[in-house]
């Protein structure tokens, strides 16, 4: 018995495949790395925001969903160890490129 493993050959594409005629290429945004950074800080922002809202809501009785508010406080908790973390390596890598000779 002979079994056709055919199917695990990877396959070649002769040519790069394009947008038909009426599609248009979307343009690829490439981000640098301050815009990377910038993001990150919107978001740790934006989720800090929205758990302080959650307490206060929450503690004044206007908020019933507990378990959404615990849901928002761990995320930016979460979220401030990422950018403390990404502010960490950040400043080592800049330390060590200080001190290589040039």
């Amino acid at each position: 018995m002979r079994i056709d493993n055919s199917f695990l050959m990877p396959t070649r594409i002769s040519a790069p495949i394009r947008p038909t005629l009426g599609e248009e290429e979307a343009p690829v945004e490439k981000k640098g790395f301050q815009n990377i950074l910038d993001d990150l800080m919107k978001s740790s922002s934006e989720l800090s925001e929205t758990s302080r809202e959650n307490t206060a809501l929450l503690l004044t009785g206007q908020l019933e969903d507990l378990p959404a508010a615990r849901i928002a406080s761990e995320e930016s908790s979460i979220m401030f160890e990422l950018n403390l973390t990404v502010r960490s390596k950040v400043i080592e890598a800049y330390n060590e490129i200080m001190q290589t000779g040039v």
